[in-house]
C-alpha cells in the first residue's frame, strides 16, 4: 500500500461521503473551514492498494504552536475499521507521515462505536462491541486516551445522541418525549414555521448566540465564522430559521381570551399584550430560532442552533429541529446526530453536558459512545508543554467569558 497527497477535492469528498465511516469532519469542506477560521492548513491523503485503487482517505489538519506543530485527523482516517489488516496498513503509513513531517504528535479520534448502550447508558447485553478496534490501534503505537468522560480535554466529544431515521416520520414522532411532542403541537397551533434561509440572514446566528452568552458561558463567534461554514459546505449545510407570524399568533391568542375558562382567558390576555409589544419591537415575522445543519450524504448533524427567548411560552427550537429531522429523512439520511454531550445520564456538579443530555435524549434518541482519542507521540516533552499551555488558555478563556457577560 502507498499514500499520495490528493489534489482533487471532489474525488476526496466523494469517497468520504460514500463510505460507511463517513463524517462531515472528514471532508475537505471541513478542512477549508478550519483553514479559513483557524489559519491551519490541511492535507488530503489518499491510500491506494496494489491495484492503485483508493481504499482509504485522511484529512490532516496541521496545527502550529509555539512548541512546534502537530497533526490532527478529525474522526480518524476514513477506512473500514472492521478490516484490521487494512486499518493497520493505513495507520502505519500515518505514523511514517508524522515522522516525515517532524510533528510533535498525531491525534486521531475514530468515529467507531465502542459498544451498544440503552438511552440511560447501560450496556446492552449481546449488543455490538468494537473494543477490539481500540486494542489493535493501541498495539500499532497509537496510545489510547482512555474511556473517559467529556469534557476531558480531548479534541472532540466521544459521546453523542442520534435519532435514527429508518421508520416513518409518524413513528419517529411518537418516540419523542411527551414534552417535545406537546411543544411541537403547540407551536403548530400558533403557526410557527421553519424554512431555509440564505447567506444574508446569517447575522441572526450572531444575534442569538450573543443573547445566549449573556446568561451562559459560551464562546461567541463573529459573523465571518458562520459565513465561512456556509461557504465551505455549499450544498452540504442548511441554514434554517423558525418564524412566528405575529398576525396569526395574535389572532389565536385573541380567540383564547374569550374562553369560558377564566384561567385560560387570563393567561391568553397576558400573552396577547406581550405579543403586541413584541410585534412593535420586532415586526410581523420575527425569527425566533436558527439552526445550521451539516450533512455528509448519510447523516445530518445539528451543530449550531439557538433560540430567541422573547416568548418563553413557546419553544421555537423544537419546531426547527423537528423540521430538520424531517428534511434529513426526506433526503434519505439514516440518522440525525445531535453532536455531543458529557456522557453521563445523571447529574454531576462537574458535568456541564448533563443539560444537553436532558434535552437531546427526548428526541427518540440512541446513545452513541465512540472509542475515543489516540495519540502517536514523537516528542513527549513538547506535547506536555502544549497541553499545559492549552489548560491555562482554557482557564483564561472561561474567566474572560465570565467577565464579559
Amino acid at each position: 500500500m502507498i499514500y499520495k497527497q490528493m489534489e482533487d477535492v471532489q474525488q476526496f469528498d466523494a469517497f468520504v461521503q460514500s463510505h460507511p465511516y463517513s463524517h462531515f469532519q472528514k471532508t475537505a469542506m471541513w478542512g477549508e473551514f478550519i483553514q479559513k477560521t483557524e489559519h491551519s492548513p490541511y492535507h488530503m491523503l489518499g491510500f491506494y492498494n496494489n491495484q492503485n485503487e483508493l481504499v482509504a482517505t485522511a484529512l490532516i489538519l496541521v496545527k502550529k504552536t509555539l512548541f512546534g506543530h502537530y497533526l490532527y485527523v478529525p474522526k480518524g482516517p476514513c477506512v473500514d475499521y472492521k478490516d484490521q489488516k487494512l486499518t493497520n496498513q493505513v495507520l502505519t503509513l500515518l505514523k511514517e507521515y508524522t515522522k516525515k513531517n517532524r510533528a510533535l504528535f498525531m491525534t486521531i479520534d475514530p468515529n467507531v462505536l465502542r459498544m451498544e448502550r440503552d438511552i440511560k447508558g447501560n450496556k446492552i447485553e449481546h449488543g455490538e462491541n468494537n473494543e477490539f478496534v481500540t486494542e489493535y490501534i493501541n498495539q500499532i503505537g497509537f496510545k489510547h486516551r482512555g474511556y473517559t468522560y467529556a469534557y476531558d480535554g480531548s479534541f472532540s466529544n466521544r459521546f453523542t445522541l442520534i435519532t435514527k431515521l429508518d421508520e416513518p416520520i409518524e413513528t419517529i414522532f411518537k418516540g419523542f418525549s411527551t414534552l417535545r411532542k406537546r411543544s411541537i403541537k403547540k407551536n403548530h397551533k400558533f403557526h410557527l414555521y421553519t424554512v431555509e434561509a440564505d447567506r444574508s440572514e446569517i447575522q441572526e446566528f450572531v444575534r442569538l448566540e450573543d443573547d445566549l452568552g449573556k446568561t451562559k458561558e459560551v464562546i461567541r463567534h463573529p459573523l465571518s465564522f458562520y459565513e465561512a461554514i456556509y461557504d465551505a459546505f455549499a450544498g452540504h449545510v442548511h441554514f434554517y430559521k423558525t418564524i412566528l407570524p405575529m398576525e396569526s399568533y395574535l389572532s389565536v391568542l385573541l380567540d383564547k381570551t374569550k374562553s369560558d375558562n377564566p384561567k385560560e382567558a387570563s393567561s391568553a390576555l397576558k400573552h396577547y399584550q406581550e405579543a403586541l409589544k413584541l410585534q412593535k419591537e420586532k415586526g410581523n415575522n420575527p425569527i425566533l430560532a436558527v439552526g445550521m445543519i451539516f450533512d455528509d450524504g448519510h447523516v445530518s448533524y445539528g451543530k449550531y442552533y439557538y433560540r430567541d427567548h422573547a416568548i418563553e411560552s413557546l419553544s421555537p427550537l423544537d419546531s426547527l429541529l423537528f423540521h430538520a429531522i424531517q428534511q434529513a429523512r426526506n433526503n434519505g439520511h439514516k440518522a440525525f446526530d445531535f453532536l455531543g454531550f458529557g456522557g453521563l445520564t445523571t447529574p454531576h456538579d462537574w458535568d456541564i453536558g448533563y443539560s444537553l443530555y436532558q434535552y437531546k435524549h427526548q428526541w427518540n434518541a440512541t446513545f452513541i459512545e465512540d472509542i475515543g482519542q489516540f495519540d502517536y507521540v514523537l516528542n513527549p516533552t513538547g506535547k506536555r508543554a502544549l497541553e499545559l499551555s492549552n489548560k491555562i488558555k482554557r482557564k483564561l478563556q472561561t474567566l474572560f467569558i465570565k467577565l464579559h457577560k
